[in-house]
C-alpha cells in the first residue's frame, strides 16, 4: 500500500521506501504495485542494478503484464538503460554542443513515470553507488596508442607534444577535440603511474569472424569489455599486449584490437 501511496499520513507516490525479507515476496510485490500503477495511466519502470535480475523478473512475470495489455507501460530496466533512454543519448548531446549544434528538445516522458527501485539497499553499497553514471564520447584517432607507447617508454610529454606523432593525431581529430587531445596527452603520465593498481580481467572475444583480445572490468554480476576506466584502459592493453611473444596468436588478437583502444574519450 505505501508503494501506491496509501497509508494514514499522506497519499503520496513519491518517496517511499519498503522493506522486503527474503522469501517473502518482492518481486511479486513490483510486479503487481507496477500492475496497478500501469492500470490508472501511468508509465512504470522497475529499475535494478542487475542487468540478470531483471532479465529473471522480467520473464517471470511477462505472462501476466500481457495478460492485461500492459506490456508498453511496464519496463525492467537498468539504470544505466533508464537515462540513455528518457533522458537522452548524453554523449550525442554534448558532441551536438561542441559541434555548435542544438541538443535535441527533452521530450518530457518523464513527467508520467513511477520509479520503483529493486535492491534499493544494494544500489546504495559504497562499491556500486561510486560507480557513478559516466558516459563519454569517443574520437578514433589511428596514432593515439603511438602516442600512449611513447609515454611508456620514458619520452616526456613535452617532446611528445613536439612530435610528428601528435601532428597527426592533432590533424585526424575535429577542430573542438584539439584541447581535450592535448589535455589527455598530459594526463598519461599520471594515468601510467596507477596502472600496478589498477584492477582489469583480460577477456577474448569474437568480433565480426575475427578473435580479439579486450580489457574487461567486473560490473555487478557481469564483465564489461566496452568499458574505459580513463587511459588506464588503454596501458592495461599495451601491457598485457607486451607480454605476449609477437610470432604468436595471442599477439595478433591484441594487434586486431587496436583501433577500439586507439581513442580520445570526451566526457559528457
Amino acid at each position: 500500500l505505501c508503494l501506491l501511496g496509501i497509508h494514514k499520513e499522506k497519499e503520496s507516490l513519491g518517496g517511499h521506501i519498503v522493506e522486503v525479507l527474503t522469501g517473502e515476496g518482492k518481486s511479486v510485490v513490483l510486479a503487481v504495485a507496477a500492475i496497478v500503477l500501469a492500470i490508472i495511466g501511468k508509465e512504470v519502470c522497475i529499475v535494478c542494478y542487475s542487468e540478470c535480475l531483471n532479465k529473471r523478473d522480467q520473464n517471470a512475470f511477462n505472462d501476466l503484464i500481457s495478460a492485461f495489455g500492459l506490456k508498453s507501460k511496464i519496463r525492467y530496466i537498468t539504470f544505466r538503460k533508464l537515462v540513455e533512454n528518457y533522458i537522452g543519448d548524453l554523449r550525442e548531446e554534448t558532441k551536438a554542443i561542441l559541434e555548435g549544434k542544438k541538443p535535441s528538445k527533452n521530450n518530457n516522458r518523464m513527467k508520467n513515470m513511477v520509479m520503483l527501485v529493486d535492491e534499493v539497499d544494494t544500489l546504495l553499497e559504497p562499491d556500486i553507488y561510486k560507480g557513478t553514471y559516466c558516459p563519454a564520447f569517443t574520437i578514433t584517432i589511428p596514432n593515439f596508442i603511438s602516442i600512449a607507447r611513447m609515454i611508456k617508454n620514458g619520452q616526456s610529454v613535452e617532446d611528445v607534444l613536439k612530435s610528428d606523432t601528435y601532428q597527426k593525431c592533432l590533424s585526424s581529430c575535429p577542430q573542438y577535440a584539439h584541447c581535450f587531445l592535448e589535455e589527455d596527452v598530459k594526463k598519461l603520465p599520471s594515468e601510467l603511474e596507477r596502472l600496478p593498481y589498477h584492477k582489469y580481467v583480460v577477456r577474448t572475444i569474437t568480433c565480426g569472424k575475427e578473435r580479439v583480445k579486450r580489457i574487461g572490468y567486473h560490473k555487478f554480476d557481469s564483465v564489461s569489455t566496452t568499458t574505459f576506466n580513463g587511459q588506464k584502459t588503454l596501458f592495461a592493453f599495451l601491457h598485457e599486449q607486451e607480454q605476449c611473444a609477437k610470432d604468436s596468436e595471442e599477439f595478433r588478437e591484441f594487434e586486431r584490437a587496436e583501433q577500439h583502444y586507439s581513442k580520445l574519450r570526451i566526457s559528457c
